[in-house]
């Protein structure tokens, strides 16, 4: 009962920060607004699928693809605010860090067809 009401909370405050994200686009115009709208709403979308499932059959869902691709999505706008504001050394530098997600991806998935 108590993880339905912290799931509404969640998608309370993330409905609220897409639309003050929103609400930065169109006053200032700036890609990184975007970003981090695109950002909230990814995580908005897994958040609210898991609380539907949490309403409408009153337990976890068993398979949980829908929201963790939504989650997964929104780490994707993440990274792509970051690489985007920082400076142009720094982007040199991490180029080997976003692989490790999709490598990490893959060996779950293997971990778990198994």
């Amino acid at each position: 009962m108590i993880e339905s009401y912290e799931n509404a909370f969640q998608v309370i405050v993330l409905l609220v920060c897409v639309i003050i994200a929103l609400l930065c686009i169109i006053i200032y115009h700036s890609r990184t607004w975007i970003m981090l709208f695109y950002f909230y709403g990814a995580w908005l979308m897994g958040d609210a699928y898991w609380l539907m499932c949490l309403i409408f059959y009153g337990q976890v869902p068993q398979i949980t693809f829908i929201s963790d691709i939504s989650w997964l999505s929104s780490y994707i706008f993440l990274y792509l605010l970051l690489a985007q504001t920082a400076p142009l050394e720094e982007n040199r530098r991490r180029y080997c860090l976003p692989w490790i997600g999709p490598v990490f991806t893959i060996c779950m998935a293997f971990f778990f067809m198994k």
